[in-house]
C-alpha cells in the first residue's frame, strides 16, 4: 500500500521542486499542448490512486 502511495504522491512531489518543474514545462515547448495533456492526465490519475488509497483506508 506504501508503494501505491509513493507512486501516486510522486507526480506532485516531483513537480514542486523548480529544478523538475522548469525541465518539465520549459524544455518541451515544442509539443507543450501534448505534454500539457500527458501530464494532466498522468495526475488525474494519481488523484485517482489517492482517493481509492484514502477510501480504502
Amino acid at each position: 500500500m506504501f508503494v501505491c502511495f509513493f507512486l501516486a504522491i510522486l507526480p506532485f512531489s516531483a513537480l514542486s521542486f523548480p529544478g523538475i518543474r522548469e525541465y518539465v514545462f520549459d524544455n518541451f515547448m515544442v509539443s507543450a499542448i501534448y505534454n500539457g495533456v500527458i501530464i494532466a492526465i498522468y495526475i488525474t490519475g494519481s488523484l485517482c490512486a489517492l482517493f481509492t488509497i484514502f477510501k480504502n483506508i
